[in-house]
């Protein structure tokens, strides 16, 4: 059944409406008021499909109620009631779109009859809506998606147009463009579902991009740009606790112009991709964050070979990519995220600032290219400049002993309970396959065996030395657990610390 409510202050004309035989048309009533303010409360509570409303009422008058439906976008037809006094309203019942109108006193098989008219539009539309919101998120992706890796430039105009054919209005004055990303996502409905609570209509407008993947339009009003950062941190907070998985949210710069969103989005996506990169290098010691191509469909982080070094990757990966098996926009995706990732890289090695790439521009031109060869060219000398890079990073690390400097700096921070490979890997500018190697070549100890040999010197030495309590010495060392601390003694020392400080040195105070 379909809801009508009826809104009419004279309470004989009310209830005779009521008792109408709603029900041989498909209605059913879902309430009744004898003003617009009452009515408005049965109505943003019920979502009836139609209401039939006298226009001179207390309070609200049906002119107000109808505006009020209106500009809340709600999809509930409106059939106006009007006595002879009334016809100075009626020209703004036309403007307001209203189903009918229909003069007092009413017949009821008349009002029955544009009822079920005014049902069969709004079946109408509701079937349109349907439609246009199956269809947006598509319509949304293809957007992105275009303004991202298609060579065509989309002008101004053609913008505002994509923009309001998927019903996204910005105020402005000024635009920024969030991208939001969760890591784990495995939810069957898309991670925008999960932002609704931050889209305002005007301001902040939501984007799908893929299931595990959104942007926000947003706009930035005067004075307020100070308060994107907490905005940002708010929907990362919110979302990941929802979700209770990590959320990766980067944002753009802030633009005058509604022509600038490509840029944006743009920006948007390239932090996105260097939060990736740094989130996975972080965590994953085994082997370096690349990019391949699973069953003809781009993938991120893809694991090529653990064993082979950082420098064998790249070059493995760019012969793959130079093969030219892949469309031009599946390659230009694989290369955009290629690009962050070796950029990202390179100007790690190099000192000079100057010689840095600029990452955004790389990107920009990417996006630009018109044919596979012409992707190539652009990507072997950015190639050519980290392969002469790495190879002087790599002489010039073994001519400074950098066995040597790996365990100074591990003397110097074996008390850190997060020291790994991987970090001591990052702090002398070598990849952690290559240092892990040289490492043993030179000191006949791997990584972990030299790092646990330091520990528990040091822990022998406070034992005799000092009157410190078993779990204050696991802290010095760098064990946040004291119980796995000590066994780890009793394995190196045949015997517990107490046992060892029993013999050797002082009792603890």
């Amino acid at each position: 059944m379909h809801k009508v409510v009826i809104v009419e202050d004279d309470r004989i004309i009310r209830k005779a409406i009521v008792q109408a035989d709603w029900n041989k048309i498909g209605f059913e009533v879902a309430g009744e008021a004898a003003d617009g303010q009452e009515a408005w409360e049965i109505i943003q509570a019920e979502h009836p499909q139609l209401i039939v409303t006298d226009i001179n009422m207390p309070f609200m008058n049906g002119i107000e109620l109808a505006k009020r439906i209106r500009k809340e976008q709600l999809h509930t037809r409106i059939i106006f009631l009007t006595g002879y006094d009334d016809f100075e309203y009626l020209h703004e019942a036309i403007l307001l779109k209203s189903d009918d109108y229909l003069l007092k006193p009413v017949h009821m098989n008349d009002l029955l009859d544009k009822a079920k008219a005014a049902l069969e539009a709004w079946k109408l539309d509701y079937q349109k809506t349907e439609q246009l919101e199956k269809t947006i998120p598509l319509l949304q992706e293809k957007f992105i998606s275009d303004l991202l890796f298609s060579s065509d430039s989309m002008e101004e105009m053609n913008i505002e147009a994509a923009l309001k054919e998927m019903a996204i209005h910005l105020k402005g004055p000024s635009y920024l463009v969030m991208n939001v990303f969760a890591p784990n996502y495995t939810r069957e409905e898309p991670i925008i579902n999960q932002l609704i609570p931050f889209s305002k209509k005007n301001y902040t407008e939501l984007v799908s991009y893929q299931g595990d993947e959104a942007f926000l339009f947003h706009s930035v009003e005067e004075g307020r740009q100070e308060q994107l950062p907490a905005f940002r941190e708010k929907i990362r907070n919110e979302v990941g606790q929802s979700l209770e998985e990590p959320v990766f949210v980067t944002m753009s710069s802030v633009f005058e112009e509604l022509a600038d969103i490509k840029t944006a989005i743009v920006e948007a996506k390239i932090n996105m991709e260097i939060q990736k990169i740094a989130e996975l290098a972080e965590k994953d010691p085994e082997f370096d964050a690349l990019f391949g191509v699973e069953k003809g469909t781009a993938r991120v982080f893809a694991e090529l070979n653990p064993a082979q070094s950082s420098h064998d990757k790249i070059k493995s990966f760019f012969d793959f990519l130079t093969e030219g098996t892949l469309r031009l926009i599946e390659a230009k995706k694989i290369a955009f995220n290629f690009v962050v990732f070796l950029i990202v890289q390179l100007n790690h090695i190099i000192e000079d600032e100057t010689e840095h790439l600029d990452i955004y521009q790389l990107s920009q031109d990417i996006l630009a290219v018109e044919n596979l060869e012409q992707l190539i060219i652009l990507l072997e000398p950015m190639v050519a400049k980290w392969e002469t890079a790495f190879e002087r990073q790599q002489v010039a690390n073994k001519s400074d002993s950098l066995v040597d400097k790996a365990v100074q700096y591990m003397k110097e921070h074996f008390s850190n309970p997060d020291l790994s490979l991987v970090k001591l890997s990052e702090e002398i500018h070598v990849t952690s396959p290559y240092l892990s190697n040289l490492f043993k070549e030179q000191t006949s100890m791997n990584f972990t065996e030299y790092l646990l040999e330091l520990r528990m010197e040091k822990s022998k030495e406070l034992l005799r030395t000092s009157s410190l309590k078993t779990y204050e010495i696991a802290e010095a060392v760098g064990y946040t657990n004291p119980h796995y601390f000590s066994s780890s003694f009793k394995k190196y020392a045949g015997q517990t610390p107490m046992a060892f400080r029993k013999g050797h040195g002082r009792k603890a105070q």
